[in-house]
């Protein structure tokens, strides 16, 4: 980004347009601009830029953009990457040009020296001049609140699209005008802005969604990420929006081939990339969605419910609290499904009320208990206002939120839909409408549609807005983001630096002993460089004891066979340390700093990770799992961006199925749980003060025991450092 802290929005109600290489003919490219522009109703200036016609579409047009009398608010440039320097330089000279859309291919997409140099001219030029550049490689805008349509876009030869509250920012020009579009369209589902950033060479798809936040005719806003190019404005950006109640709905592309592969440690390898961004998005209350639908049908639901008030309003009342749902439907099978499906999204059920259950009955006839979700049976049919009585019910339950009603198969559901919006605007809470099945008459969905009630088509993407909408209720209070270093140890930093210098990784005993610093309590262990030290060490420790091989060269020492446990006799321990020397003898270059670590067995606890890792887009981030051999196989972990509080920290720890273990599971005393969530508080910290210089840290296994106190051990560590640390980093004081 270059433009500064000045909003973009005004760039999108531009006064005049110039179009170079200007045509009619939608068999080009280039010719889809203007026919769109007049096609959508655009009100300002119009300059075709074309030597070879006299005029297009009954526009004069002209040889070239020096030949304008008029001032040009935005020029827009659809043909050749290679002439791109001269228009650039035409723009300069032209002076006042606010806006240039680039919606060409051939620049640093190809990949290769020359397109990476044009791309370089955009960035350059505006850098200059302070002309703003969306693209190159996109499809331009859409402005329907405005009724500009400047985009080089088949589905804009339809001109029926109205404004709607949604923002829509894509780095994918096809997918915003190819599908999103075109879909929400057909579901009445209409948006407000659509910008497509393509190769983003100066306006980037966040400081387009900065402006989004500031838009009054905007309710909730849609991204379609490939890539983000700069965490800590992203970061700022959801923490924004979070702020003034704007929703973000992102579907992120490319999940599965995200960021760099990290094999020093188990925390580089479960906690990638993608886990990262979705744990940035967690905190910051955005949903992440996994189709085009979902993305268009949930962002209509933000919508609403943010115009309507209910946003803010419907929120349960206890802060932090889970909201609770419940659902109903003439046929069980539907809200069978819808049941499946919204817990395993994880929406709550609410446990209604005796007295909810008694006025339930006397509405359907039959005896209590009423289970929720709720089965309407066949009353309905010959009783249609049977659905607006129960909702009522069901939305006076103190312990309901959310209420769900899946409408299948009727003649008309007319006085349905009406009885439906009736008790939704009468209540602070939420309704959420299923539209599963149809009516053969009647306009009673489109009704619900032109509503300010949320409607979904099926119960797949019901259950995951009302898992969205409850996800958003329950995220707290915005964290602020670590603007640089926070104060730290002086001596150790002094240690870190003095390992960092000719090293990458940092044994498990240096490692150890830096994080016993803050916090980490250690195993008895001492290192041992021959057979009688090993013993001598055994005998001060007391069997049972664990035998490990530290070489510089190993950073798993389990992989490789370097870990010999429960130790009984010295007997045991002699072959044990045979073992483990001729294994690291094979395996690695014979070295001064290998040497045997004697180590007291920690028996019969739980082994759990603690790690952070320093994201290259997002920065820090913390790792809470099942720990061991295990980590990988189960990949049990939950993510935080770094620093956390110690609610952050009791929060994603209950994220993880194996907490059952940590609260008492199979008679086991209950761990100390708000210990641990300290060192996860500490490993953040951390990470955060040595972001300059630590990459990793992993803490694998830390052992609770199962005593009362004193029961967390630390008997594994590893740090990594960032190979590409600065010079100046390595030799500050």
């Amino acid at each position: 980004m270059t433009g500064g802290n000045r909003s973009l929005l005004p760039l999108l109600t531009p006064r005049s347009v110039a179009v170079i290489g200007a045509s009619a003919d939608p068999a080009k490219f280039s010719g889809r601009i203007f026919p769109c522009l007049v096609r959508h109703g655009y009100t300002g200036a119009l300059f075709p830029i074309n030597a070879r016609q006299a005029q297009i579409m009954g526009h004069k047009a002209y040889p070239d953009l020096a030949s304008v009398p008029s001032p040009v608010d935005c020029v827009v440039y659809s043909i050749g990457a290679a002439g791109i320097g001269p228009v650039l330089q035409a723009c300069e000279e032209k002076g006042g040009v606010r806006l240039l859309v680039v919606t060409s291919a051939g620049f640093a997409e190809r990949g290769d020296e020359e397109g990476r140099r044009l791309q370089q001219q955009l960035t350059d030029f505006a850098r200059r001049t302070g002309t703003r550049v969306i693209g190159p490689n996109c499809i331009g805008f859409f402005n329907p609140v405005d009724s500009t349509a400047l985009a080089a876009a088949a589905v804009l030869e339809w001109p029926e699209f109205p404004a709607g509250r949604i923002g829509l920012i894509s780095q994918s020009g096809g997918l915003a005008f190819g599908t999103l579009l075109i879909g929400a369209h057909e579901k009445g589902i209409a948006f407000s802005r659509i910008v497509t950033t393509g190769n983003e060479a100066d306006t980037d798809l966040v400081e387009w969604s900065q402006a989004l936040i500031d838009d009054d005719e905007t309710d909730a806003i849609c991204l379609t990420i490939e890539g983000v190019r700069d965490g800590a404005a992203f970061q700022r950006f959801l923490a924004r929006a979070r702020h003034v109640g704007k929703p973000v709905v992102i579907l992120k592309c490319g999940r599965t081939a995200l960021g760099e592969t990290m094999v020093m440690s188990h925390t580089g390898a479960v906690a990638g990339s993608q886990a990262v961004f979705e744990a940035v998005c967690a905190h910051h209350g955005a949903t992440l969605v996994e189709d085009l639908d979902e993305l268009y049908e949930i962002a209509q639901m933000f919508s609403k419910l943010r115009r309507s008030g209910k946003l803010a309003a419907g929120a349960p009342k206890h802060a932090g609290a889970r909201a609770g749902a419940t659902a109903l439907s003439i046929s069980g099978g539907h809200i069978g499904l819808f049941a499946d499906l919204a817990s395993q999204a994880g929406v709550r059920f609410a446990d209604l009320s005796a007295a909810t259950q008694d006025a339930l009955a006397v509405h359907l006839q039959r005896p209590a208990p009423i289970l929720n979700p709720v089965d309407l049976t066949g009353g309905t049919v010959s009783d249609p206002a049977l659905w607006g009585r129960c909702v009522q019910t069901l939305l006076q339950d103190a312990d309901v939120d959310i209420v769900v009603p899946i409408l299948t198969i009727a003649k008309n559901y007319d006085s349905v839909s009406r009885d439906l919006l009736a008790q939704a605007e009468s209540q602070r809470k939420t309704v959420l409408v299923i539209w599963a099945g149809s009516a053969r008459e009647g306009l009673g969905k489109a009704m619900v549609r032109e509503s300010l009630v949320p409607i979904f088509d099926s119960q797949r993407s019901g259950a995951r807005g009302a898992a969205a909408l409850t996800g958003y209720w329950q995220c707290g209070a915005v964290a602020q983001l670590v603007a640089g270093p926070q104060s730290q140890d002086t001596g150790m930093r002094a240690r870190l630096l003095e390992l960092a210098k000719g090293r990458a990784v940092v044994g498990e005993e240096e490692s150890k002993q830096i994080l016993q610093r803050i916090g980490f309590t250690l195993p008895r262990e001492s290192q041992a460089r021959d057979l009688q030290q090993a013993l001598t060490a055994a005998q001060k420790i007391g069997y049972p004891v664990v035998l490990k091989g530290i070489h510089p060269d190993i950073a798993h020492k389990s992989d490789a066979g370097l870990v010999q446990l429960d130790l009984r006799t010295p007997q045991q321990l002699e072959a044990a340390y045979s073992q483990i020397m001729a294994s690291m003898h094979k395996q690695a270059r014979q070295s001064s700093d290998a040497f045997v670590l004697v180590q007291e067995m920690a028996a019969g606890g739980i082994e759990l990770l603690l790690g952070v890792r320093r994201d290259p887009t997002f920065g820090p981030a913390v790792v809470f799992g099942l720990g061991g051999i295990y980590v990988e196989i189960f990949k049990d972990v939950a993510v935080r961006p770094a620093p956390i509080t110690h609610s952050q920290a009791r929060a994603m720890m209950d994220e993880v199925a194996a907490i059952g273990l940590l609260k008492g599971a199979r008679g086991r005393r209950p761990a100390d749980l708000d210990a641990i969530a300290a060192l996860l508080v500490a490993l953040g910290d951390f990470a955060v003060a040595q972001r300059d210089l630590v990459r990793e840290v992993e803490v694998n296994p830390l052992i609770v025991l199962n005593r009362d106190e004193d029961s967390l051990r630390a008997v594994d560590a590893l740090i990594v450092f960032d190979p590409q640390a600065s010079p100046a980093v390595l030799s500050s004081p």
